[in-house]
């Protein structure tokens, strides 16, 4: 938890623009759906931050959203120089920005591609809000 807040406090003070870090704190037995909202204005950037993978094999993956209220964008996640030992597990990091005012859900899955499970062991679903 100290890692990952420390590196999201690294994100907002190496990337004054970005508008919105989202980490979500998931429980140790965390399983199913967790969720979450973020609020961003038109050409805001929103970051989210997911937990490193602790099983072999799985993985973070983003499932799209309406592309006419956010925008992709590259992945802007940084480890923090010095304190990430070799073969340190990093957080998974997604980008998007505020295209047009509305409101979409972003979905991220927990799984290993190669099973059926379409949910993963873990979803999380993003409600975010753009206004102007």
């Amino acid at each position: 938890m100290r890692r990952r807040a420390a590196l999201a406090a690294f994100l907002i003070v190496a990337c004054p623009a970005m508008a919105g870090v989202v980490t979500p704190d998931f429980p140790q037995t965390a399983s199913g759906i967790q969720t979450g909202s973020a609020t961003l204005a038109v050409g805001e950037p929103l970051l989210v931050v997911l937990p490193a993978a602790d099983r072999p094999g799985y993985a973070w993956e983003a499932r799209p959203a309406d592309p006419a209220v956010l925008e992709p964008q590259g992945a802007q996640c940084a480890a923090e120089r010095g304190d990430t030992p070799v073969n340190a597990r990093l957080p998974a990091c997604f980008a998007w920005a505020g295209r047009a005012p509305g409101t979409t859900v972003l979905t991220f899955v927990y799984r290993r591609h190669w099973e059926t499970q379409p949910d993963g062991v873990l979803r999380y679903d993003l409600t975010v809000s753009v206004t102007r």
